[in-house]
């Protein structure tokens, strides 16, 4: 569906656009009525939310890999103008959410399997809490994060979920079994729009 940023809103072209008819739409008009500026009208980036990360307002992520193609990712880098925009190649058969995500500005979940770690300079001073025995499939690093070391996470990954809480990470777990019929996990089906 796209992301919102500070600046506005970035539609996305999806690969598979089939499953998605008028999301894109929808998306659009929740932008128009909530006075959120809609930064490209052609829905011609192919990238998906899944594959975006920001850091901090100087600093973002895109992941390039299966759903994100490097023209999407230069698309987007382009329309937010910011200083720090890193690429990350990845193998993940969809989004990068699927092996990485951010616990706090220390800390991050990460599944070797399938990112390089020498291609993700953000990583160099982080703290790396490893998904990489854990089954693909079961997409435990696919969670929403709340505020630094707060998170709501899919309660079907629950050893995992325990791993972290015993790193001092709060987890609030949701049954999304139902919702990961349609391929996705819980920070896929979220797209924050607080923009400040």
């Amino acid at each position: 569906m796209g992301i919102i940023s500070s600046k506005g809103a970035i539609v996305a072209t999806q690969k598979h656009t089939e499953v998605k008819t008028g999301e894109a739409t929808a998306f659009i008009e929740f932008c128009e009525r909530h006075d959120i500026p809609v930064l490209n009208r052609d829905w011609s980036i192919q990238f998906e939310g899944g594959d975006f990360f920001f850091l901090d307002e100087t600093t973002a992520m895109v992941g390039v890999g299966a759903r994100t193609q490097p023209e999407g990712a230069r698309a987007v880098q382009a329309l937010l103008n910011i200083p720090d925009f890193q690429v990350i190649p990845h193998q993940v058969a969809h989004h990068l959410d699927g092996a990485f995500n951010i616990i706090s500005k220390e800390m991050v979940v990460l599944d070797e399997r399938y990112i390089n770690v020498s291609d993700f300079p953000y990583l160099k001073d982080q703290r790396i809490i490893s998904v990489s025995e854990e089954d693909p499939m079961s997409m435990p690093a696919n969670f929403l994060l709340l505020r630094e070391n707060k998170i709501l996470a899919d309660a079907g990954c629950h050893a995992f979920n325990q791993k972290l809480a015993k790193e001092g990470v709060e987890v609030i777990e949701v049954d999304v079994s139902e919702l990961k019929k349609n391929g996705g996990g819980i920070r896929c089906m979220t797209l924050p729009v607080l923009r400040k």
